[in-house]
């Protein structure tokens, strides 16, 4: 898909500086979760809530999934999603800067149910957790 910025030069071809950080935030986000959307496609296989307090869109590649996270709950609680594989093997976020995330599997009738337990610190533009599966 295409992403639209709506920047571009003023008449003497100067960016103003809020363009020019818009487009430095974008990349530096990039640079770390890059991954999740390069080469990926929608995984519909995920089961989110759909509430005003989680906001989330799921990609995926290979073995794994991302979870692209925009809005968490207030405070430290947890949230709890469902995805439709087996053979969980381990979640983590894509961002190492970012710490205090948890996350509990369980298995059942095909399904990997996962309570995420919200970071300390999140992304302001997407939190993205990835998760492997094992491919047998």
């Amino acid at each position: 898909g295409n992403f639209v910025l709506n920047v571009g030069p003023t008449a003497d071809g100067e960016f103003p500086a809020e363009h020019v950080a818009l487009i430095n935030t974008i990349g530096a986000w990039m640079d770390v979760n890059g991954t999740a959307i390069y080469g990926t496609s929608p995984a519909p296989e995920v089961e989110a809530p759909t509430n005003a307090n989680f906001i989330c869109y799921a990609t995926k590649k290979d073995s794994h999934i991302f979870l692209h996270i925009v809005k968490w709950p207030d405070g430290q609680g947890k949230q709890t999603i469902n995805i439709h594989r087996t053979n969980f093997v381990k979640a983590e976020l894509l961002d190492s800067k970012l710490k205090g995330f948890t996350a509990n599997s369980t298995e059942a009738n095909g399904v990997t149910t996962l309570e995420l337990q919200r970071p300390e610190t999140i992304d302001p533009c997407a939190t993205v957790i990835q998760f492997d599966f094992r491919t047998d």
